[in-house]
């Protein structure tokens, strides 16, 4: 899925990058898929699913909710 922003009931595709000036009082909406992985992280490598946690910034109790219970 594309990010998209709406304003004024118009809706557009966004690049990576974009820059806006709104006046006071107008509405913005923005719509951006998040950072997918490389599949469930209970069939991955316990060691991958940690380091990829602490790289995006999960917190010591989210990485270790996603390690693989054994």
């Amino acid at each position: 899925m594309p990010s998209t922003i709406t304003c004024n009931n118009q809706r557009s595709e966004l690049s990576n990058t974009i820059v806006l000036t709104l006046p006071p009082g107008e509405r913005l909406e923005s719509q951006a898929c998040g950072g997918g992985s490389y599949g469930d992280p209970l069939l991955r490598a316990p060691d991958s699913v940690a380091k990829r946690a602490a790289k995006v910034g999960f917190r010591r109790p989210a990485a270790r909710h996603f390690r693989r219970r054994t």
